[in-house]
């Protein structure tokens, strides 16, 4: 085993001041986000941010949608680190997240998730998918269909921008506070 192979996202990232950029990034641009380790779990949040919105927390309250919603950001992480650049993606239950991966070299050490947002006004239709990928959760729907109304609209290029804000930021951290 390459003795890379070891290397933790904590290992190349300092906790508290990636907690401080997190905590600017929502602030400024009002969406949620936090880094995740290579495995999709959670692993640093914003210091001024609770975590997961309203929506989010309505899934997450049942064990399948909390295991789907790690799943989502497990493989949008991957896909990023994959292709090198933020990765746009919609999750299991409808709603576009993005991920920026964090890199050192060669190895996927995690990402920063950001999201949700729509990128289209909610609709009949739009309420119904994201109803009908959720039916088998075992959620409050008229909780859920309250909180899908507070989830941020933004267009594909406010998105592009921000994915790419946090990869930039992300990587130019990463690579300036590798441990010796």
């Amino acid at each position: 085993m390459h003795e890379l192979d070891n290397i933790r996202l904590e290992d190349v990232i300092d906790v508290e001041d990636m907690k401080k950029i997190l905590n600017s990034f929502v602030l400024a641009t009002g969406l949620g986000a936090m880094c995740v380790n290579a495995h999709g779990g959670s692993a640093i949040f914003p210091e001024e941010h609770e975590g997961y919105c309203s929506f989010c927390k309505i899934i997450r309250s049942d064990p399948e949608g909390r295991r789907r919603c790690a799943q989502s950001m497990d493989k949008a992480g991957k896909l990023a680190a994959q292709l090198r650049e933020p990765y746009i993606s919609r999750c299991h239950a409808g709603l576009i997240e993005f991920a920026a991966p964090i890199l050192f070299g060669e190895l996927y050490l995690g990402s920063i998730s950001c999201g949700p947002v729509l990128m289209w006004e909610w609709d009949e239709i739009a309420i119904q998918e994201f109803l009908s990928l959720t039916a088998d959760l075992n959620i409050n729907r008229e909780a859920l269909l309250a909180a899908s109304r507070e989830v941020k609209v933004l267009n594909g290029r406010n998105v592009q921008a921000a994915a790419e804000l946090l990869y930039i930021t992300a990587n130019h951290f990463a690579k300036s506070n590798i441990i010796a």
